[in-house]
């Protein structure tokens, strides 16, 4: 049996692309603005909101802002559930950077598109631990 050559590869991988791709039609020529909204982890029983808060910013003219914020919340609690929601779903994204879940901080990184509105709320859940550390 002999080994398939490059040009048996490249009209499949030809085939492919042209007779079973979409038709260009059907592609939208305008782009909507996706929710950046996402949720972390799940709800325990006896879980508590720890803290609420909104964030809000202006994105600069020129240039992308992107900056950092750490939510601490109570540092007996460990954090269950994080809900960050895209309030002006203008095009600003949220993405944790460290901590969460299991932790008792969560670090959530921001980023603005220039000329953009900046508005979430983040939502932390919480739990006590069923033993506390004896000083």
């Amino acid at each position: 049996m002999r080994p398939l050559g490059l040009d048996v590869v490249f009209l499949a991988l030809f085939f492919c692309c042209c007779c079973l791709a979409p038709c260009q039609c059907a592609i939208p020529t305008t782009m909507k603005i996706q929710n950046n909204s996402f949720l972390v982890g799940r709800r325990l029983a006896g879980d508590e909101e720890i803290e609420q808060r909104e964030e809000s910013l202006q994105g600069k003219p020129d240039y992308v802002f992107t900056y950092s914020k750490t939510y601490v919340g109570n540092n007996e609690y460990h954090m269950t559930q994080i809900d960050v929601k895209d309030i002006a779903k203008a095009g600003a994204y949220a993405a944790i950077v460290a901590g969460g879940p299991g932790h008792t901080f969560v670090t959530l990184g921001y980023t603005i598109p220039r000329y953009t509105d900046m508005r979430f709320r983040v939502t932390i859940r919480g739990k006590r631990p069923p033993f506390r550390k004896i000083p």
